[in-house]
């Protein structure tokens, strides 16, 4: 399977990850009131960090893929560099649409332009979208590096 067909599954994977956890955070939110401070149940923080975990899993495996396949530890780095970005895209805006109607309520109550919400959602899926770039570059690098030298381990 070529380098390109494990990124698009690694970052099709990263984004699921990344979408059902903004779904469960807006399902949280929906029931919380926009006037008091956020409560966030332990199985939601449990949830964002296990989700957290898991697409650090998926570019660790998409760095070892393409090193047991032949390529180089630098287009394992770009690999998950390019499925880090469509993924943090993806999740980004996500994210943004999941804390959207939350933010629009308690943000409701003050004076605010109408475009600050949209401007400040844009920036917050763009840091993701660079997060995820970030940590898909250096997550399928330690993932070629370890199938790198397991490699080694295992030559005479």
């Amino acid at each position: 399977m070529g380098h390109w067909k494990v990124a698009v599954i690694a970052a099709a994977s990263a984004a699921g990850i990344a979408t059902v956890q903004a779904e469960l955070t807006r399902a949280q939110l929906a029931g919380q009131a926009s006037n008091v401070a956020v409560r966030l149940d332990p199985l939601g923080t449990a949830s964002g960090a296990l989700a957290l975990l898991l697409t650090i899993g998926v570019y660790w495996l998409l760095g070892r893929a393409i090193a047991r396949g032949g390529g180089t530890t630098g287009a394992a780095m770009a690999a998950g560099a390019v499925a880090g970005l469509v993924a943090g895209l993806l999740g980004g805006l996500a994210q943004a649409h999941g804390v959207e109607g939350y933010l629009s309520r308690a943000l409701g109550r003050v004076y605010l332009p109408p475009w600050f919400l949209s401007a400040a959602l844009g920036l917050y899926a763009l840091l993701l979208t660079v997060l995820g770039t970030l940590v898909g570059a250096a997550s399928a690098w330690f993932g070629a590096r370890a199938a790198r030298r397991g490699d080694e381990r295992r030559t005479p």
